[in-house]
């Protein structure tokens, strides 16, 4: 419950900042669980998102949630709520792919043409890849070659830089991560 308070807190900071947000949760409550008989329990991830005014991308486009998110039948935990931006797509991966999981993949696709107010063109999807090293060295040395590269080209400013520079909508909030070699699986 302290967790989906703290949330709550932060999602409702931000919409009065005029953020647009993506929430990709992995909520281990299915939508179901949110629910006492016919009541909406508080401080659950239903009631987030009536809460924060959020939408729903399955609820909207597809009309109702998957019958499950996991490898286990009617576990549908997984959840995907936005704010002041559109999702045009929404569906779940096949198992296992594009890597080994307990949970299925969700793809997303959002309408940032009309989120950035410019036209844009098209992406051609890429194939996947598993990115995977059981070998320490080679991690670490992976790591400390991109975050180079990040610092070398200034990508992190330059982003910055681009997200000011959209006039139409005030910036979306980045998260940085940083990898390390045990954080890795």
């Amino acid at each position: 419950m302290d967790a989906i308070q703290r949330l709550n807190d932060l999602i409702k900071d931000l919409q009065i900042k005029y953020h647009a947000i993506i929430l990709l949760l992995d909520a281990n409550q299915t939508y179901k669980e949110c629910f006492r008989g016919n009541r909406l329990r508080p401080y659950s991830i239903a009631w987030l998102h009536i809460q924060r005014g959020m939408d729903d991308p399955f609820i909207q486009l597809v009309q109702h949630h998957p019958n499950s998110t996991t490898l286990s039948p009617n576990r549908d935990i997984d959840w995907v709520l936005t704010y002041g931006i559109n999702a045009t797509n929404i569906s779940t991966m096949a198992p296992h792919f594009p890597a080994h999981s307990d949970h299925l993949g969700i793809t997303v696709d959002l309408d940032l043409g009309s989120y950035f107010s410019a036209s844009y063109s098209q992406l051609c999807p890429q194939e996947s890849r598993l990115l995977t090293s059981g070998n320490h060295k080679s991690t670490t040395k992976y790591i400390s070659y991109i975050t180079e590269q990040i610092a070398i080209h200034k990508t992190s400013q330059r982003m910055e830089d681009l997200i000011a520079s959209a006039s139409s909508r005030p910036p979306t909030l980045l998260i940085s991560i940083k990898l390390t070699p045990s954080s890795w699986r």
